[in-house]
């Protein structure tokens, strides 16, 4: 198997883990841009900070139709996420889609 093949198996793994331990949908999590993701949290303390994003479901691409904020401890995920893709050679800019096709 190539390396690029296990690469994007590794993404596909990611992108499940990422979506059940967030708790959204598909649609959301494949519309998700890079600044929807706040890395930074303030208020909420050392250990959350360290585990945890704050992630912004957008109106226009929710089921409901009403933008939501989600915290879960998915911070390793998608830094993971990210290192995999730049070993592909793709760098994502802040208003780039996280998952790529």
């Amino acid at each position: 198997m190539e390396l690029k093949d296990i690469l994007v198996r590794k993404i596909f793994y990611q992108f499940l883990f990422i979506m059940s331990n967030c708790g959204c949908r598909s649609k959301e999590l494949l519309t998700l841009k890079l600044n929807d993701i706040n890395f930074d949290l303030k208020g909420y303390g050392e250990e959350i900070n360290q585990k945890c994003v704050e992630i912004t479901i957008r109106k226009e691409v929710s089921k409901t139709g009403k933008s939501r904020k989600l915290i879960a401890p998915v911070k390793k995920k998608i830094n993971n996420l990210l290192k995999i893709y730049k070993q592909l050679n793709i760098h994502h800019e802040p208003y780039d889609f996280v998952f790529i096709n």
